[in-house]
């Protein structure tokens, strides 16, 4: 099974709170679940932390585990809180379901309801910022761990209209705060190495549980060494699994108050090489750098990744056929159009790479969509992002759009709503019905622009009378809710089932919405 991301917050609050009075975790593992899928291993990893905070460390642990429901989780977590006094150290450890709807994280309970709409699911799920970790910090702590392992594969992604398939989005951090994703944004933790892996714990769990029982020792300390050996690890099966840290904390701070700083011992030579590699470097310096060190080190500890990152980032030579391969660019495109539709994604890089380099802008469009998607290629948002431009630059309008998403989610690069606006609209004015469609939600949101529901309503009208099916569901909720139109169900579920008919589901969910009778339905 596939574990998606986990990460571990830290706030270190009120410096003249120094002394912690007490130290609390509360820790959740959600195994049993009603309608979604049941998990595995959510509760072993939830018992091996209550183990190591609880006999360990010294903590006083409120467990609930097994099939706790939203009322079970509220009961016991208002107890938890009303406990919480200024200075206290507390810690919060979830494992289970969970999902995001691009600016928040929800923890889902074992009563969570599979066909809810994004409306229900935001009402009926816990948001981890809002109603977790904002709430412990009005109580004064010391210090707040968060430990949150909420998302393996979204058990809602064709519901919610963010659509996102795997992982959390990052929380930003603030000062005295340290964030540690399991695997990078986006990235699928592993739950095992494979049916053989008999291990109690998934994979970052079963490295990071270990070192964290030495409270004494410096944690960045452990997060570093967690991020190389889960890499590893996870390499030792061709996955990309690598944690990201964000930190504003001292680098001599330590779980249990006072750190006993040994100093590490010097890295081997393969480390010393591996660290000398300089990221900065452009893309011919970098591949030849990685090739290298696979050669130096071929059965070294970053061999893995070594062979991954050059297989990114260096010229990959054609596939060997038996006829010369064609240097007309449509053909080239047309050939890996051809491929990617049978799912031989890694031809289809090749073919598309062709067509991009002789200059079909329509090649490097859906060059970035493999990277974007990590489909023949470690998925790769920055080099989507590139190649997405090098297309719309060509005149290619769905490349504008797709790099317009991409400024939209932050992915990649920088979030840039203005950036998006304009990508979205000169994809949009080249006919690509999406970018229309984006570009009316970016002003159903008042996402770089401002908020104007007449506008979204005709760019929605645009994009769903060409046929956007994404369009007629976003029209249908104007009409739905009376935004920037009179309120009209008639008119919603004449739109929800033109689009739901063209397969979208989240419009098949939004007509079960719809009252029997309103606004123009008859009684």
């Amino acid at each position: 099974m596939w574990r998606s991301l986990f990460f571990v917050m830290l706030f270190l609050l009120a410096p003249a709170l120094a002394e912690a009075q007490q130290r609390r975790a509360f820790i959740v593992g959600v195994q049993d679940y009603a309608e979604l899928e049941k998990l595995t291993r959510t509760v072993e990893d939830a018992n091996g932390y209550a183990s190591v905070f609880g006999k360990d460390l010294g903590y006083t642990v409120t467990p609930l585990s097994g099939a706790p429901k939203r009322s079970d989780f509220n009961r016991a977590f208002g107890a938890f809180l009303e406990s919480i006094r200024p200075g206290d150290e507390v810690v919060f450890v979830f494992s289970g379901h969970g999902w995001s709807d691009g600016a928040e994280n929800y923890l889902a309970l074992a009563d969570a309801r599979k066909n809810a709409s994004e409306f229900e699911l935001k009402e009926e799920t816990v948001a981890l910022s809002r109603s977790v970790l904002q709430q412990i910090k009005a109580r004064n702590p010391s210090v707040v761990v968060a430990i949150i392992d909420a998302c393996r594969d979204n058990p809602f992604a064709s519901l919610t209209k963010s659509g996102f398939e795997k992982g959390l989005v990052r929380t930003e951090t603030q000062e005295g705060m340290l964030v540690v994703y399991a695997a990078g944004e986006r990235q699928k933790a592993l739950d095992r190495l494979g049916p053989t892996d008999k291990a109690s714990y998934s994979v970052f769990t079963r490295i990071l549980l270990p070192k964290l029982r030495n409270g004494a020792r410096p944690l960045m300390q452990s997060l570093d060494e967690t991020r190389e050996e889960v890499e590893r690890l996870a390499g030792s099966i061709s996955h990309r699994q690598r944690p990201a840290v964000y930190s504003d904390v001292s680098l001599k701070f330590c779980l249990s108050g006072q750190c006993a700083v040994a100093a590490p011992p010097p890295p081997d030579a393969e480390t010393q090489a591996w660290l000398g590699i300089n990221p900065g470097q452009d893309r011919t310096a970098l591949c030849a750098a990685y090739q290298a060190h696979e050669r130096t080190y071929p059965n070294g500890k970053f061999v893995a990744s070594a062979r991954a990152l050059s297989a990114s980032l260096c010229p990959q030579p054609p596939a060997k056929t038996e006829t010369q391969p064609s240097h007309d660019p449509q053909e080239s495109y047309r050939k890996g159009y051809a491929a990617a539709e049978a799912g031989r994604y890694a031809e289809a890089r090749l073919h598309y790479s062709e067509a991009c380099n002789g200059g079909e802008p329509k090649g490097c469009t859906d060059l970035g969509a493999l990277y974007d998607n990590g489909q023949g290629v470690p998925q790769d948002y920055a080099e989507a992002r590139r190649l997405y431009k090098q297309g719309c630059d060509g005149g290619q309008p769905r490349g504008c759009t797709d790099l317009g998403f991409l400024y939209e989610k932050g992915q990649g690069g920088t979030q840039d709503y203005s950036e998006a606006r304009r990508l979205y609209k000169q994809g949009c004015d080249g006919g690509n019905l999406f970018g229309c469609t984006n570009l009316g939600f970016l002003y159903e949101k008042g996402q770089g622009v401002t908020q104007d529901y007449a506008e979204a309503r005709r760019l929605y009208k645009q994009g769903c009378d060409g046929g956007n099916a994404d369009g007629c569901n976003n029209l249908g909720t104007l009409y739905h809710n009376g935004q920037g139109v009179t309120q009209d169900y008639a008119e919603a579920r004449r739109l929800y089932t033109q689009a739901c008919d063209s397969g979208e589901k989240v419009a098949c969910e939004n007509l079960k919405l719809l009252p029997s009778a309103g606004p123009n339905i008859p009684e």
